[in-house]
């Protein structure tokens, strides 16, 4: 995930999205919890509070993150 300022498109914090859990040889999980960034399968929806929602991860978590 990378958040950008809309005027000036600079980037102003980055982090990996998703982990290690459901991926493994074989499609047999892991269950490795290591953040490495996986296949997004839709958007996140930001609050006014500044809190990001987003569940699209391949791991199947929903995470809440205070940005």
């Amino acid at each position: 995930m990378v958040g950008v300022a809309a005027k000036t498109r600079e980037v102003l914090w980055d982090r990996p999205f998703g982990s290690a859990r459901k991926n493994g040889p074989f499609g047999i999980p892991s269950m490795l919890p290591i953040d490495i960034g996986t296949p997004n399968n839709g958007g996140g929806v930001i609050t006014a509070s500044s809190l990001f929602l987003i569940g699209a991860a391949t791991d199947d978590i929903f995470r809440a993150i205070d940005i």
